[in-house]
């Protein structure tokens, strides 16, 4: 590109030349709306008919906080010509330096590069289950043979400048997804003519609201790449009129699916409402129109990392060989990412509530609130819109901390759910996500150590993990055959724990990151001696299967995604990891949990599968 090309890409906006109202609208439908169009009727059957009116109260906060995000961009041009001359790459976190300093732009960058890669892994891996759902009578390949496939796909469109480079990629995200919830909700209307309405509107508990809130709050979770749009628009000042439609758009989708969808199937919707749709030719256009969607997402969703970590890296702006080579650097991350833990899944959720909440909720307002005070220009912000600012502010609080008390609980309940799985026992499934719900049941249970999880089996009451395992392997023949493969079960067990214990500590320690240097020099060892007593038995004891397997799969599984490498060496344990996956109920019971984080959101080191 010559010095005239540079010149007038830089000044490209200053005349004209990015995109329109329309445009940017079609951007930010394309970009938030997808996901969450399939998992609201879920929310539905969580949190009933009030789902409804959460749906149109997120998308209001929501709506609001990105107007916030809008209004901040316009403050920052009137008061510093530069902003007006040219592309920035990094808008979101330039508004947090101006607003509170570098460390605020840091915490942008470094919760939007987390929350919006691990995004992109998942609309990776959710495209490639896609297409490979539509062709498997055709293709057999598996899931992990379809992602270097659709990544290889990606790979030009990647080399893509900004949004303006790219916008017929998002006409083609907001297209799909509108084509596709049209005929999802005529296949629904069709149901109800068919079948009548459901008779089955009960809801569980005040959880699974607190549940369904959190899962519609995150479905309105794009905000951050607004800034990218607004920035890339030739009239700027026109953004926020982009946002109110946008989420117009987003109402007038999300309302009658989850309207419908809940209406149709009652308290029995899938995670997934196409889960719950016979199938039919209709239901493959519905699928194929939410594979291009989800194909040309991942675009939109990676390209604020792009342009955030090249303007770090000091990457020209124009089209050049460091940014292709740093792009598809970043693409095979991804890919990597994905090949190790397809178990991601259709699970939206897996970069973590609390990026998303403050992305979207929290930190727009304090922003624009911080950028209206500064400077000799202050502007007046009316009290009714500090009071709306802090209940949206809290709004996101709230939501992205819910179940954040319950989900280490969860996770050390994981190995008895799998126990349970593969005995086949029917069980019911509580899970707290409201603290102050079990703090106020906690002491009324009868259990002698009221603790997370419990077990309630006819008069039998029992908390602690360990103790529950036990209690259930000895009912279903899975503590040992004898008294040596016990006494092995004892061994392996208290080995796991001391492995677990010393993760743990250190997930929370404020040292941490120190702390993980020494373990990291530590565990190879400590797995090899797992691996050595392993062997190649297919199981602790040997042929048969304990409780401690499940037990021993938890840990590893855990150290698998929380140290990367860590099991190159130790073939053995992959395999133990893939033959407890493999095993059909236990296999059925994956693919139908959520994944959670292995530690709280307070955690410092964590990770989630």
């Amino acid at each position: 590109m010559n010095n005239i090309e540079k010149n007038d890409h830089k000044s490209a906006l200053a005349h004209g030349r990015g995109f329109s109202l329309l445009t940017a609208t079609v951007f930010i439908i394309g970009e938030v709306a997808g996901g969450g169009i399939l998992s609201l009727p879920s929310a539905a059957a969580h949190a009933g008919w009030s789902a409804l009116i959460m749906i149109i109260y997120c998308a209001l906060c929501a709506g609001i906080s990105g107007l916030c995000l809008a209004k901040s961009w316009i403050i920052l041009e009137e008061r510093y010509p530069k902003y007006r001359e040219g592309l920035t790459r990094k808008p979101f976190s330039t508004i947090g330096t101006h607003a509170f300093g570098r460390s605020a732009s840091v915490l942008v960058s470094v919760l939007m590069n987390i929350n919006r890669i691990g995004a992109s892994t998942v609309f990776l891996i959710l495209t490639s289950n896609l297409i490979m759902s539509l062709t498997h009578k055709f293709i057999s390949l598996s899931l992990c043979q379809w992602i270097p496939i659709v990544t290889a796909v990606l790979l030009i469109p990647f080399w893509l400048g900004s949004p303006v480079d790219f916008w017929p990629v998002a006409y083609m995200a907001m297209l799909s997804t509108v084509i596709g919830s049209i005929l999802l909700i005529i296949d629904l209307i069709l149901e109800i003519t068919k079948n009548g309405w459901s008779k089955d509107f009960h809801i569980e508990s005040v959880e699974t609201v607190s549940s369904a809130f959190g899962t519609i709050l995150f479905a309105y979770g794009g905000a951050s790449a607004f800034p990218n749009f607004q920035n890339d628009m030739k009239q700027k000042k026109k953004f926020p009129t982009a946002v109110i439609f946008g989420f117009l758009g987003l109402i007038s989708l999300y309302l009658p699916t989850a309207g419908l969808g809940y209406g149709a199937f009652g308290f029995d919707v899938k995670s997934s409402i196409i889960e719950n749709l016979s199938s039919n030719g209709l239901i493959t256009v519905i699928q194929v129109a939410f594979f291009i969607h989800c194909l040309t997402v991942i675009m939109i969703i990676i390209n604020p990392v792009y342009l955030d970590m090249e303007e770090l890296l000091k990457i020209p702006k124009e089209f050049n060989w460091k940014r292709c080579a740093f792009r598809t650097a970043l693409l095979l991350l991804m890919l990597f990412i994905g090949e190790t833990f397809p178990s991601f899944g259709q699970i939206l959720d897996l970069i973590g509530g609390s990026a998303v909440a403050s992305l979207a909720f929290v930190l727009p307002p304090i922003f624009y609130i911080k950028l209206c005070h500064d400077q000799e220009d202050k502007r007046k912000i009316p009290i009714y819109m500090y009071i709306i600012y802090v209940i949206i502010v809290l709004t996101g609080i709230v939501g992205g901390a819910t179940s954040t008390y319950f989900t280490l609980k969860n996770w050390l309940a994981e190995p008895i759910r799998m126990l349970l799985a593969y005995g086949e026992v029917a069980y019911e499934d509580k899970r707290y996500t409201d603290r102050d719900v079990w703090f106020a049941e906690k002491f009324t249970l009868g259990l002698d150590f009221p603790n997370l999880p419990y077990l309630f089996d006819g008069d039998v009451k029992l908390s602690q993990s360990l103790a529950i395992l036990r209690y259930l392997a000895r009912k279903l023949n899975l503590d040992g055959a004898d008294d040596k493969e016990k006494a092995t079960i004892s061994l392996v067990e208290q080995q796991i724990v001391d492995l677990d214990m010393a993760m743990t500590i250190i997930a929370y320690d404020s040292n941490c990151d120190k702390l993980k240097e020494d373990y990291y020099k530590t565990l190879p060892d400590q797995l090899k001696l797992v691996s050595k007593f392993l062997g190649q038995k297919p199981f602790v004891t040997g042929t048969n299967i304990s409780y401690v397997d499940f037990f021993m799969y938890e840990f590893l599984k855990k150290v698998l995604v929380m140290v990367p490498g860590s099991l190159d060496a130790t073939s053995n344990l992959t395999k133990f990891i893939d033959r407890i996956e493999s095993l059909p109920k236990v296999a059925q019971y994956i693919a139908s949990k959520k994944p959670k984080l292995f530690y709280g959101y307070n955690a410092i080191w964590n990770a989630e599968a």
